[in-house]
């Protein structure tokens, strides 16, 4: 007759902790913490490789006002632009101008660049948000462009809008979980969304 097994006290040795719940409550406590004034040397090192971890910057964009931004933009832009092509196409009496709408992706691609490269668009500039380079530097056409490039997705028949969506929704979780903001676009470009 083999003698019972002693049962060990629960308090006794604690659960191993996986490392995918050591990480979720990392991005937690880094969450929740108040954001912190970083110096210049660290936010011009932003753009390296490899996920900023730490506390949040003070003068990160957040990402609601980001993609409120981004909402402002485009409806300004979608608004005037279908108004422009349904007017010359009634005025001309020429319905093969409603062909133009396929080209409205381009468009709004190039209004993001150029205005970026100007310090924010219209609605950066409502949201109190601008476009920078490392360490504050103004930001160029190209580096604009790189940074915009994704809103080239919708060009693409049928999957494109659903992909620029997608890439859209990972860019905000990658700019929430990252320290200074930046987000696969803007290592790329080398350029931050920043508080004015």
């Amino acid at each position: 007759m083999s003698s019972p097994q002693p049962q060990r006290p629960a308090h006794a040795e604690p659960r191993p902790v996986h490392k995918v719940g050591r990480k979720l409550r990392s991005e937690l406590n880094d969450a929740l913490q108040p954001p912190i004034q970083y110096g210049e040397m660290e936010t011009y090192q932003a753009f390296l490789p490899g996920r900023n971890t730490g506390l949040r910057s003070v003068d990160n964009a957040p990402v609601v006002r980001r993609i409120g931004a981004l909402a402002i933009d485009l409806a300004i832009y979608l608004g005037s632009m279908l108004t422009i092509i349904v007017a010359f196409s009634i005025a001309l009496g020429q319905p093969w101008l409603l062909a133009l709408i396929l080209a409205l992706p381009l468009g709004f691609f190039l209004s993001q660049s150029v205005f970026d490269a100007t310090g924010g668009t219209i609605g950066k500039r409502t949201m109190g948000l601008r476009v920078v380079g490392p360490a504050h530097t103004p930001v160029d056409f190209g580096q604009a462009a790189k940074r915009n490039a994704w809103l080239l997705l919708p060009l693409i028949p049928v999957a494109g809008p659903v992909a620029a969506v997608g890439v859209g929704l990972w860019f905000s979780g990658v700019a929430k979980a990252d320290a200074f903001g930046v987000a696969p676009h803007d290592r790329h470009a080398r350029t931050r969304v920043v508080q004015r």
